[in-house]
C-alpha cells in the first residue's frame, strides 16, 4: 500500500520523474535476477505480487485521471518537442557543468539550456566510478548500479549519436522507443537525470568498504572519491533582476474588476517565449484565469500538441505596441475584433500596469478599443 500510495502522489508531482524511476528500477531488478538467480528464486513470487498489488491500488486511483490526460477534451497523444534536438552530446558527460567552480562556459554549448544540464559529470567522477566498480567486484547492487548507468546514459543520447555538437551518423538505442505510445514523448537528455542517483549509490559503497578496509585501500578511496567529487561544487547561481508583480494584484484590488474563479487579461498577454504575466495569477493564489499562455495542448494542425494557442487579434495588435512603441489605427473593424475577443475568453477586466514597457502608448490603445481607463493602485483597468 505504501508503494502504490508514493507513486499515486508522485503522477501529481510529476510523471516524468516517475518514468525515469520506474525504467531504471526495472533495467536494474532485471540485471540482477540474470546475476543472482538464487535471490531471484527466493524473492520473485512475493516480488511480483506486491507488484500487481501496488499496481492494482494505484489504478484504483489513477484510472480517471490518466483517462483524463490521456483521452480527454485537451488530452495529446505526440509530443511536440524533437528528440534529436533534446538529445545529450556524449562529449557532455565528461565534461564539467559550467555551474560548477571549476566550469567553463564553453561547455555550455554541449547543452540546449541550463535547465538541461543533466550530464556534465566530469571525467574525473567517471573514472573514479568505473575504477569503483571494478574495485567492489561482482556484488548485485554493484553490478544493477553499473548496468542502469550504461542503459540510460546510452538512452540520453537520443535517435544518433552526437558528438561535439555535430552528428555521427551513428544511431543511439533512443531510436528503439521511436513509435511506443507516450514513452517516445520523452525527452533524451532527462533519461541521464538517473546516473547520479547511481553513481552516488556506487561511491558510498566504495567509501563504506573502504571504512572498514582500513589502511591503504580506505585511503586511497577516500582520496579518489573527494577529487572526483571536487569539480562538481557548484558555483552560486547567476541571478537577473526580475520586475515585482503589481501591487494591484499583490494587494486584491483585482478583486474590483475580475470575481474569483473568472478571467483577468493583462496587457500585453502572456505568451510562450514571454510568459511573465502569468505570475499575477500566480500571486493571487490562481483565484483568476488568463488567456493563452505557456503551456502545452492540442492546438496544433489537426488537434496535435502545440505550445499555448493561436494568438487573437488583440492579442497580436497588443504584443506589436508593446513591442514598437507605436500606437496603430484604431478603427470600427479593430474595436469589433477588441469584443468578439474579449466574448472568446470570457474575460470581465483588462489591466495594465502603470510599469509595463510603452504603458502610454498601451493605454492609449486600449481606450480606443475599450473607451476610459480606471486607474487603481499601480494598474489602469477596463471593465469589459
Amino acid at each position: 500500500m505504501g508503494l502504490a500510495a508514493a507513486v499515486s502522489a508522485q503522477v501529481f508531482i510529476g510523471e516524468e520523474v516517475l518514468f525515469l524511476g520506474a525504467l531504471t528500477l526495472s533495467v536494474m531488478a532485471v540485471t540482477v535476477i540474470v546475476v543472482d538467480r538464487d535471490l531471484a528464486r527466493r524473492a520473485l513470487p512475493a516480488f511480483v505480487g506486491g507488484m500487481a498489488l501496488a499496481a492494482g491500488l494505484a489504478l484504483l486511483v489513477l484510472a480517471r485521471p490518466l483517462w483524463f490526460q490521456f483521452a480527454g477534451p485537451l488530452g495529446v497523444a505526440d509530443g511536440m518537442f524533437s528528440p534529436h534536438y533534446f538529445s545529450a552530446d556524449l562529449r557532455s558527460w565528461w565534461a564539467i557543468s559550467p555551474l560548477s567552480l571549476v566550469g567553463s562556459d564553453s561547455s555550455a554549448g554541449l547543452s540546449t539550456g541550463p535547465a538541461e544540464y543533466n550530464t556534465f559529470l566530469g571525467w574525473p567522477l567517471l573514472l573514479v566510478t568505473a575504477g569503483c566498480v571494478l574495485w567492489l567486484g561482482r556484488r548485485p547492487l554493484v553490478l544493477a548500479c553499473a548496468v542502469g548507468i550504461l542503459v540510460m546514459a546510452t538512452l540520453s543520447l537520443g535517435p544518433e549519436v552526437v558528438f561535439d555538437r555535430e552528428g555521427t551518423g551513428i544511431p543511439g538505442p533512443y531510436a528503439l522507443l521511436s513509435g511506443l505510445p507516450v514513452v517516445d514523448g520523452a525527452l533524451p537528455m532527462r533519461f541521464a537525470l538517473a546516473v547520479p542517483p547511481l553513481v552516488a549509490t556506487i561511491l558510498v559503497l566504495a567509501v563504506d568498504r573502504a571504512l572498514r578496509a582500513g589502511g591503504r585501500p580506505r585511503r586511497l578511496a577516500l582520496v579518489a572519491v573527494a577529487v572526483a567529487l571536487l569539480p562538481l561544487v557548484p558555483a552560486p547561481l547567476p541571478t537577473a533582476h526580475r520586475p515585482p508583480v503589481p501591487e494591484f494584484i499583490t494587494a486584491g484590488h483585482w478583486r474590483t474588476c475580475v470575481e474569483p474563479g473568472g478571467v483577468l487579461v493583462p496587457v500585453p498577454l502572456a505568451t510562450p517565449k514571454e510568459p511573465w504575466p502569468m505570475r499575477w495569477a500566480t500571486a493571487a493564489g490562481t483565484r483568476f484565469g488568463l488567456p493563452e499562455g505557456f503551456f502545452i495542448g492540442p492546438h496544433g494542425r489537426g488537434g496535435s500538441a502545440a505550445m499555448g494557442a493561436a494568438p487573437r487579434p488583440t492579442s497580436r495588435l497588443l504584443a506589436e505596441v508593446a513591442k514598437t512603441g507605436l500606437r496603430p489605427a484604431v478603427g470600427e473593424e479593430q474595436r469589433r475584433r477588441a469584443a468578439a475577443d474579449i466574448a472568446h475568453w470570457n474575460a470581465s477586466c483588462v489591466v495594465l500596469a502603470v510599469a509595463t514597457p510603452h504603458a502610454d502608448s498601451l493605454r492609449l490603445t486600449l481606450e480606443s478599443l475599450y473607451g476610459p481607463s480606471t486607474r487603481i493602485a499601480d494598474a489602469w483597468i477596463w471593465r469589459v
